[in-house]
C-alpha cells in the first residue's frame, strides 16, 4: 500500500478516510484502482495517527493538506486549473460557494448510509434547490455555546454546579466574578472569533433553520431587528467592562490557553476542534468546567441550539474516480470513521449510532449532548452567509461591539451578502 502526501501535516479528519476504507476494496475495476486524491486542510501534530490510518487503508491515496487560513483561496485557484482532485473538504453553508462550480452536485442516495447523517440541509448547492441537491455530504457536528470554570465560580461565591440560563443571570454572574477580581468573560480582538461564536450561539433563540436559510434568498436581511437585538446584548458586555481588558491584542488561541489555565471564568467556544471540551478535559480536568447554552435573552422567542455539520465532503466535478471518491466519503462518515474522528480530534458525530460518552469519557461532551437534546438542533444564520459576509463579520465584529455601531456593521454585512 502506498500513500503519498504533499504535506507533512495531517489532521485526524483526513485520516478517518483511510481507517474506514479497509472494507471498500473487494471489487476492482480501473476507476477504483486509481488513487483517490483528497484536498483538505490540516494542522501539524498528528503524524502518528496519519501513519496508523494509512497503514490499514489498503487503498493508494494522494493527500493534499493546506493551511486553513489560506485554504479557500488555494482551493479556488486549484479549481480554476482543474486540480481539485477527487474529494474536496468544505465548510457548510455558502462560505465556500466559489468552489461550487467545480463540485459535482450530490444527492443523499449518492453516499452509502447517507440517510443516517444529520445536517444535509446545511449543505445546499444553490438557493433554488435547498432540499434535494447538495454541495457535499455533511460530516461531524459543530456548534457554539459557553464554557465556565467551576473553581472560579466558587471563588466568586457562585454555585459551581449551576450555570447561567438567562442573560440576566449571565451578566449578574459576570459582575460577581469581576467584583472578586476574576476576569469574567474572554474575548479575542485580533480575530474576532470568540464573539463570532457568541453571536452564532444566539441564532437559535431568534431563528428557525428555515428562517435562517432566508439569508440565501433575501427573505431574511441582516438589518432585521433580531440581529440588532443579539448584537446589542453582546455589545453591553464591553460597555460594562465584563470582558478581558486586553482583548484587542488577543487571539482565540490566546484565550483558549487562558481559559485552560484558569485565568478567565467564562468563554464562548465551539463543540469540535478547538476551544472545546476536549481541550478543557486536558487542561482543567473532566470535573473542572461546566457547559451551558447561550443564555436566553429576555423576549427572545425561541430556544434552539446551534448544531450543524462541522465540514462537508464534496466530489470534484473533474474527478477521474468519482465512484471511489464517494466510497471514501461514505467510509469517512461511517460509524467507524466518525468514532475515530471523535476520539482523536474531538469532532462530534452527525449520526446517532456513535457512542460519544463511551468513546470520550467526557462529562463536558455528555453535557453538550444533553443541551442539544433539550433545546433542539438548529442550523444557525452563519451557515447561510457567503464568504464575503463571513470574512467581513470576522474582521469587524469586535469593533462593532466595542463602538456600539451595530447597525453600521449589519448594513455592511447585508451589502456583502447581496454583493
Amino acid at each position: 500500500m502506498k500513500t503519498r502526501t504533499k504535506s507533512f501535516a495531517a489532521i485526524t479528519t483526513i485520516s478517518a478516510v483511510f481507517i474506514a476504507l479497509a472494507g471498500c476494496t473487494a471489487t476492482a475495476d480501473p476507476a477504483e484502482d486509481a488513487p483517490v486524491k483528497v484536498l483538505g486542510w490540516g494542522d501539524p501534530g498528528v503524524e502518528v495517527i496519519f501513519q496508523e490510518a494509512a497503514d490499514v487503508s489498503g487503498i493508494e491515496s494522494e493527500i493534499d493538506l493546506l493551511p486553513f487560513d489560506t485554504y479557500l483561496a488555494s482551493a479556488t485557484t486549484k479549481s480554476l486549473s482543474g486540480d481539485l482532485g477527487d474529494v474536496v473538504e468544505m465548510l457548510p453553508g455558502s462560505t465556500y460557494e466559489s468552489l461550487f462550480p467545480s463540485i459535482a452536485p450530490m444527492s443523499i442516495s449518492d453516499i452509502e448510509g447517507g440517510d443516517a447523517l444529520g445536517g444535509w440541509g446545511a449543505t445546499p448547492y444553490d438557493s433554488t434547490n435547498l432540499d434535494d441537491t447538495f454541495a457535499g455530504a455533511p460530516s461531524g457536528g459543530q456548534g457554539s455555546l459557553w464554557y465556565y470554570n467551576k473553581a472560579l465560580f466558587a471563588k466568586a461565591g457562585l454555585d459551581p454546579e449551576k450555570a447561567p440560563e438567562t442573560w440576566e443571570e449571565f451578566t449578574d454572574a459576570a459582575k460577581a466574578l469581576k467584583a472578586a477580581g476574576i476576569t469574567p468573560i474572554g474575548a479575542s480582538g485580533t480575530d474576532g472569533y470568540l464573539m463570532w461564536w457568541a453571536w452564532s450561539s444566539l441564532s437559535g433563540e431568534y431563528f428557525t433553520t428555515e428562517e435562517a436559510r432566508g439569508l440565501l434568498t433575501g427573505e431574511l436581511k441582516f438589518t432585521d431587528p433580531r440581529f440588532v437585538e443579539m448584537l446589542t446584548a453582546l455589545s453591553g458586555l464591553y460597555t460594562e467592562g465584563l470582558v478581558n481588558e486586553d482583548h484587542a491584542g488577543k487571539s482565540y488561541s490566546d484565550m483558549e490557553a487562558a481559559f485552560a489555565a484558569g485565568e478567565v471564568a467564562m468563554v464562548p467556544g465551539i463543540i469540535s476542534a478547538v476551544m472545546n471540551w476536549k481541550v478543557w478535559d486536558a487542561g482543567l480536568g473532566v470535573d473542572g468546567y461546566g457547559v451551558f447554552a447561550s443564555p436566553q435573552i429576555d423576549g427572545a422567542p425561541l430556544s434552539g441550539q446551534f448544531f450543524s455539520p462541522a465540514r462537508v465532503w464534496g466530489v470534484s466535478a473533474s474527478s477521474t474516480n468519482p465512484e471511489g471518491a464517494k466510497k471514501v466519503i461514505a467510509a469517512m462518515l461511517s460509524p467507524e470513521g466518525q468514532a475515530l474522528t471523535l476520539k482523536n480530534e474531538g469532532t462530534f458525530p452527525n449520526r446517532a449510532d456513535v457512542d460519544v460518552l463511551g468513546i470520550t469519557g467526557s462529562k463536558g461532551a455528555q453535557a453538550i449532548l444533553e443541551i442539544v437534546d433539550a433545546r433542539g438542533a438548529v442550523e444557525p444564520f452563519a451557515s447561510f452567509m457567503n464568504n464575503s459576509a463571513t470574512n467581513a463579520a470576522w474582521a469587524n465584529i469586535t469593533q462593532a461591539l466595542v463602538s456600539g455601531d451595530v447597525m453600521g456593521f449589519l448594513e455592511n454585512l447585508e451589502q456583502q451578502q447581496r454583493g
